[in-house]
């Protein structure tokens, strides 16, 4: 068994091989869920393929289920979830088991009770003391108030102190129990990465920890494949780690031995995308400087008193064009603009001093922090949106743009196009936001038309009021480059694009991009074969959903002849290689999500989107013109 297969199965859980059974044992599950009316409540056994779904009820008012479901020929304990939508309550069934839940929709996953079963009431335990540290880590993280450093450091403690905690009063206090196997598999989110808690690949304590559970369920459960499992991953870590160690040690340079070894190999890229080397200035004398334009050692620096008082006297620019300068105590500042000799007065209450400020003196530094505190609260807003379980991906997506629209017309309308010669305009155009783990320009100009007129309107500007600026200057450059940019995405998509409504009459087009492991995968290597072309978002709230359909037609039709092609659009390639490692058909993924070629190619205006491919290798149809995917894939076998 592959590691990484072991990994995917951390994400969902790992269950058992066998789903039914040959005797006449059975267990119950039953309780009610209110405020679901009409929704659908799944039972799910959390399989190495993932989540199978075992049965379903629509809820009533009341929200009464009951399930009956064949236990297990063995005594190892079997893991399963109640779901509605996003929603799920995990569960350990021992044999044969009853088991009553009673929950409140949509608070479910951390507002249930569970009676019957001491191993489910641990689990719950687990799972809530799991939300509390995910909750107070994104405290953490939010806060405005902690340096990068400072946070970190606070993150590895808290980690450090829920592992203890879990290690010493769930897992080595009772290792053979179903929950401390559940503990096993309990992962974190830290920025765009779900991470295991105890982390068997990179800490050697968390192998440990592993092993004592593999070791535990051998002796209670000889045989089975869950302690099995355990073993592989305990033995792998081991594996991992060493190689981990070897390679430090053969890496590590001793401070003392550089001055007498000769110069080590750097080779990086300069600050206009050429890789320089450190080897090709031999000849010269070289001072080889390590440095964080960011750190406070890059910028004039004063230690403030005990009234917070402070007064800087510069030499101000010989020309008349403005100038911007940051008045910053560790990850918290003020941005201000300098017009010649202005006298700027700045009053602030330290940590809130970035959004929390007064500026006299100045009529762009004030307009500067009349953007600055928009910006924040579009960008509040927008965590909101993208936090919230209410709404999907696709309806996120729209809120979302709609918000940058109407942020950006506020902008250029009071702000950029009023005034284009002021520093705040110049300003407004470089702010960025924050979506998901990649920050961004508000004002695009490589990919957006309107964006590119916004910079030029300011650059055109600029010329008049300061000629020969190099603020000017580059304001041009950024505006050319961007009509470049614009007009070879606008001549890619004419040449590439296919109308929906020719997909059946215009054959193939081939994709080929590395699949979860590493290979490259080209549809035109199926011909012969039936294949859905299935263009997906694996972070999206539906996806379980969908893949669960897709693995019904995988089940029922491979034999005959189908394959599936997946093209995932997730931007954290760990997530994507997690989320489908243990998926029996083809899955790849654009590097440059939604903007990726293939996409274009085949005109997805939508996610997700699938497509139907005859065994001649030609497109059939799109899923707009498929009413019913069962009979279409069954007519072209």
């Amino acid at each position: 068994m592959k590691i990484s297969r072991i990994y995917s199965a951390a994400v969902i859980m790992v269950a058992a091989l066998a789903l039914t059974s040959c005797n006449n044992k059975k267990f119950h599950i039953n309780g009610n869920i209110t405020e679901a009316q009409d929704s659908m409540l799944y039972l799910e056994n959390l399989s190495l393929n993932g989540p199978v779904k075992i049965d379903s009820v629509k809820l009533g008012e009341d929200g009464s289920f009951a399930f009956e479901e064949n236990a297990m020929d063995s005594i190892t304990p079997e893991f399963y979830r109640l779901r509605i939508a996003n929603q799920s309550i995990n569960l350990s069934i021992d044999s044969t088991e009853t088991v009553n839940v009673k929950a409140a929709y949509p608070q479910m996953s951390y507002k249930y009770e569970v009676e019957g079963s001491e191993n489910c009431s641990k689990i719950k335990e687990l799972s809530l003391k799991q939300m509390t540290l995910q909750s107070n880590i994104n405290g953490i993280i939010k806060s405005p108030n902690i340096g990068v450093d400072s946070m970190d450091v606070i993150v590895a403690r808290m980690l450090a102190a829920y592992k203890q905690d879990v290690k010493t009063n769930y897992i080595f206090k009772e290792p053979m129990k179903a929950s401390s196997y559940y503990a096993l598999f309990q992962t974190i989110q830290l920025g765009n990465t779900n991470s295991l808690i105890f982390n068997p690949r990179n800490n050697k304590d968390d192998v440990k920890v592993f092993a004592a559970v593999a070791t535990s369920w051998d002796t209670y459960y000889p045989g089975a494949e869950r302690g099995k499992n355990l073993h592989n991953i305990a033995i792998e870590g081991m594996k991992d780690i060493r190689i981990i160690d070897r390679q430090r040690a053969q890496q590590q340079i001793e401070a003392s031995k550089v001055s007498v070894n000769g110069c080590i190999e750097i080779a990086l890229q300069d600050n206009k995308g050429q890789v320089r080397r450190l080897s090709d200035l031999t000849g010269k004398v070289v001072l080889l400087d390590f440095h964080v334009f960011a750190s406070s050692e890059s910028t004039k620096r004063m230690k403030l008193g005990e009234d917070g008082s402070f007064a800087f006297e510069e030499n101000a620019m010989d020309s008349i064009t403005p100038e911007f300068y940051r008045l910053r105590i560790a990850n918290q500042s003020i941005n201000l603009s300098i017009d010649s000799t202005e006298t700027v007065n700045v009053k602030a209450a330290y940590p809130q001093m970035s959004y929390k400020y007064e500026v006299e003196g100045s009529e762009n530094c004030s307009k500067i922090k009349e953007l600055s505190l928009k910006q924040m609260t579009l960008q509040s807003n927008i965590n909101g949106i993208i936090k919230s379980p209410n709404i999907g991906v696709d309806s996120m997506d729209v809120i979302v743009a709609r918000m940058l629209a109407a942020y950006k017309q506020d902008v250029k309308t009071n702000y950029i196009f009023k005034e284009p010669m002021k520093a705040s305009s110049y300003y407004a155009l470089f702010q960025t936001i924050q979506l998901g783990n990649t920050n961004s320009l508000i004002f695009n100009p490589r990919n957006n038309k309107d964006d590119v007129k916004v910079f030029a309107a300011v650059a055109t500007s600029w010329d008049t009021y300061y000629p020969g600026a190099e603020r000017g200057k580059n304001l041009h450059n950024i505006a050319i480059e961007g009509m470049k940019d614009i007009r070879i995405i606008d001549r890619q998509r004419a040449q590439q694009q296919i109308e929906a409504s020719k997909v059946s009459v215009n054959g193939c087009i081939e994709i080929a991009l590395q699949d979860n492991k590493g290979q490259v995968r080209r549809l035109s290597d199926l011909t012969g074969k039936v294949v859905l072309l299935d263009f997906h978002v694996f972070a999206s709230s539906e996806s379980t959903k969908r893949i669960m359909m897709l693995r019904e037609l995988y089940n029922k039709y491979h034999a005959a002849g189908l394959e599936i092609y997946q093209v995932s659009v997730d931007p954290d390639e760990h997530f994507w290689k997690t989320s489908t490692a243990a998926l029996p058909w083809i899955c790849v993924r654009e590097e440059n999500g939604i903007q990726g070629t293939s996409l274009q190619l085949y005109n997805v205006q939508s996610i997700p989107t699938f497509f139907l491919i005859d065994r001649s290798n030609t497109l059939r149809a799109r899923d707009m013109q498929i009413k019913d995917i069962d009979a279409a894939i069954k007519n072209l076998l």
